[in-house]
C-alpha cells in the first residue's frame, strides 16, 4: 500500500509474441519495483488477449511492452485495438530496439512513449511514473505520496536532475542579460533564479537538457548591432536559440505533442494566422522572430517556452548534447543551399567559415546533394576537419589579404583585388579550372566583395549573416556584367526544418561538437564563440546528467549521427 492508504502505481510489464530472451523486461520490472511501484509481469511471449486481460484484471495504470524487433508495429496496433474493445484507457509504453523510422508510427498508433536501450533506468522510472500520474487522475496523484505532492509546489530543482515529469517549479535557473550590464558575454551573462515563463494556449514548456551556442548570443550580450530589449520590451533577456529537451507542459490547444516527448527545437516563431503563414512562407510573416534572440525565454534556462510548431523529434541515436547542437545553423544552411541557391549535383560551392557552425553543415549538405564543397578555413587542422566531412578541398583564408581596409585607397584596392584573383586561381586548382557556381556567405564585410568576384558568370552568392560587419562594399560591375545573383536567406520554415531533420535521423548529416560547457560557464562558451576559438559547435549542458558528456567525443567519420571533439586549431 502507498502512503496514506493509497495504492501505489501498478505497471504491467509484458514480453509479447516475439522470440528471444526477456532479460531487458526483467531489468525494467526490477527497477520499477525498487521505485515503489507494483509490477505485474506476464513473462515470455504472452498473447495480446492475455496482456489485455491481465491489465483489466489487475487494474494497472500503465502497460510496458518489451520488444526486440520485427512485429512491434502490428503488435502494438493489435494491443491498442484490444484495449479499446474492452473499454480500457490504459497508456502503453514500449521499451526495446525500435528503428527510428518506426517511433513516429508508434506514436501515431497511440503509444505514449518509446524507450530505447540507451535510456538510463532512472529516467525510465521517472517517465513511467509521470505517464501514470498524467493518465490516472487521483490514483496517479496519490501514487506520488506526500513527498511527490510537495514537489509539485517545489521552489526549484538542481541542474542535472530529472524531476517528476511535468513538475514546474516556482523558480528556475537561467542565464540572464540585463540592460545595465550589456557588453562582453563574460560580464553581460549571469546565472540568476527567475520564475518560469507563463504558457499560452499554443505554446509548450520544454525542460532543456542541453543548449547550443550561436553568435546571436554574443550579439545579445553586446547589445549590438541592436539591443534585444528594443525587440521584446522585457527588462531582462534569456538568450539561446538551440535546445534539445523534454516536453514538460503543453498549452490547451496543443495536440501534436505530449508531456514526455523528446524534442529538438527550431528557432523560427511566427503568428500562424496571417496569409503569409498559411500560404506563402512563415518567414514572410510580419510577426516573424528568432526565438531566444528577438524574443525572450531562450534555451539557456532549465525551462524554455516555445511555440508548438517549433518542435521536432529528437534523433534517438544522439546524446542530448549532440541533439542541441545543430538546429539553428543546420536548418539555416539547408534553406540557403537547397531552397534559395538550388544547389544540384555537380555544382561547386565555396563555403566561407567551413569549420564553423554554419560551414560544417554546408559542407555535408553539398556531399548529400552530390555537389562539391571548397572550404575556406583559418588553419590546416580545421581544413582536415572539413575534408573528413566531405569537402573536395580547402584553402587557408589567413594566407590571402582580401578584406577591404577602412577608407581604402586606390592602391590598397588594387592590392586587394590582386589577392582576390590569386585566391580565385587557387580555387580553380581544386575545381579543375572552374569558377564556383555558388558562394555560401555569412562573414559579410571582410569577404563579400571577394564572394561577388569569385562566383562564376550567372553564379549565385547566398548570404544569411555578416559577422565581420554589415556595411558591404563591392564592385557592382562584377555583378551586373556577369549577371550574378545575390540571394538573402534567413533561417528556415518548419517544413524545411522537418525535411532537414530527417537527414539527421537517417544518419546522413553528422553533428560536430567541439566543446561542451557546464551551465555555469555559459558566458565563457560565448566568449569562445566571439573569439572564434572553436571548430564545429559549442554546447552548454543544462539538465542532462554530466556523465552523458562521454557521448560527444567521437570523430565525424565514426558513423552516422556521431559528433567530434575536434579542437579549434
Amino acid at each position: 500500500m502507498g502512503q496514506g492508504g493509497e495504492r501505489p502505481i501498478r505497471v504491467l510489464v509484458a514480453k509479447a509474441g516475439l522470440d528471444g530472451h526477456d532479460r531487458g523486461a526483467k531489468v525494467i520490472a526490477a527497477a520499477l519495483r525498487d521505485a515503489g511501484m507494483e509490477v505485474v509481469y506476464t513473462g515470455l511471449r504472452a498473447s495480446v488477449p492475455a496482456i489485455a486481460a491481465a491489465a483489466e484484471q489487475e487494474a494497472v495504470d500503465v502497460i510496458g511492452l518489451s520488444v526486440l524487433s520485427g512485429a512491434h508495429l502490428s503488435l502494438c496496433e493489435k494491443l491498442l485495438a484490444e484495449l479499446g474493445r474492452r473499454g480500457l484507457d490504459v497508456p502503453v509504453v514500449v521499451g526495446g530496439v525500435v528503428p527510428p523510422e518506426d517511433v513516429a508510427r508508434l506514436r501515431e498508433l497511440g503509444v505514449r512513449a518509446v524507450f530505447g536501450p540507451e535510456l538510463p533506468l532512472d529516467e525510465v522510472v521517472v517517465r513511467v511514473r509521470g505517464i501514470a500520474g498524467a493518465a490516472g487522475g487521483e490514483i496517479g496523484q496519490a501514487a506520488l505520496g506526500e513527498e511527490g505532492r510537495g514537489r509539485r509546489g517545489m521552489t526549484s530543482f538542481e541542474l542535472g536532475e530529472l524531476p517528476e515529469l511535468g513538475v514546474v517549479p516556482k523558480r528556475m535557473k537561467a542565464v540572464v542579460i540585463r540592460p545595465e550590464r550589456l557588453g562582453d558575454p563574460i560580464t553581460a551573462m549571469q546565472v540568476e533564479e527567475v520564475p518560469p515563463p507563463p504558457l499560452g494556449p499554443n505554446e509548450v514548456l520544454v525542460l532543456v537538457m542541453a543548449a547550443g551556442v550561436n553568435f546571436n548570443g554574443v550579439w545579445a550580450a553586446r547589445g549590438r548591432p541592436i539591443s534585444v530589449f528594443k525587440m521584446h520590451g522585457d527588462d531582462f533577456h534569456i538568450p539561446g536559440s538551440d535546445a534539445a529537451g523534454i516536453v514538460w507542459k503543453v498549452g490547451q490547444n496543443v495536440r501534436r505533442w505530449r508531456v514526455g516527448d523528446e524534442v529538438v527545437v527550431h528557432c523560427n516563431q511566427s503568428c500562424g494566422e496571417c496569409p503569409e503563414c498559411n500560404g506563402l512562407d512563415p518567414l514572410a510573416c510580419g510577426e516573424q522572430k528568432i526565438w531566444g534572440y528577438e524574443t525572450n525565454w531562450g534555451s539557456f534556462a532549465q525551462l524554455t517556452r516555445v511555440q508548438s510548431q517549433q518542435l521536432l523529434r529528437r534523433p534517438p541515436r544522439m546524446s542530448w548534447q549532440q541533439a542541441a547542437s545543430y538546429g539553428l545553423t543546420y536548418f539555416t544552411a539547408y534553406r540557403m543551399l537547397v531552397e534559395k541557391a538550388g544547389v544540384t549535383a555537380g555544382d561547386w560551392v565555396l563555403v566561407w567559415g567551413a569549420a564553423g557552425g554554419l560551414g560544417i553543415f554546408a559542407v555535408q549538405l553539398c556531399r548529400v546533394l552530390g555537389a562539391n564543397a571548397v572550404g575556406m578555413v583559418s588553419s590546416p587542422k580545421k581544413g582536415e576537419l572539413v575534408m573528413r566531412l566531405g569537402a573536395r578541398g580547402y584553402l587557408d583564408r589567413t594566407e590571402f589579404d582580401i578584406a577591404p581596409a577602412p577608407n581604402e585607397t586606390a592602391e590598397q584596392e588594387r592590392r586587394r583585388l590582386a589577392e582576390v584573383k590569386r585566391l580565385g586561381t587557387e580555387i580553380r586548382r581544386i575545381t579543375g579550372g572552374r569558377d564556383v557556381d555558388v558562394v555560401f556567405e555569412h562573414v559579410g564585410r571582410d569577404t563579400f566583395a571577394a564572394s561577388v568576384f569569385l562566383a562564376k558568370r550567372f553564379g549565385k552568392v547566398v548570404i544569411c549573416g555578416a559577422t565581420s560587419g554589415y556595411q558591404l562594399g563591392f564592385d557592382v560591375r562584377h555583378l551586373w556584367m556577369r549577371q550574378k545573383s545575390i540571394l538573402g536567406s534567413h533561417f528556415s520554415n518548419a517544413y524545411q526544418a522537418e525535411r532537414a531533420n530527417e537527414l539527421v535521423h537517417d544518419g546522413r548529416i553528422a553533428t560536430v561538437v567541439d566543446q561542451v560547457f557546464p551551465f555555469e560557464a555559459t558566458a565563457q562558451a560565448h566568449a569562445v564563440m566571439a573569439a572564434n576559438r572553436h571548430a564545429g559547435k559549442l554546447v552548454v549542458n543544462v539538465q542532462a546528467p554530466m556523465e552523458a558528456l562521454a557521448g560527444v567525443s567521437q570523430r565525424p567519420d565514426d558513423g552516422p549521427g556521431c559528433s567530434t571533439g575536434a579542437s579549434a586549431g
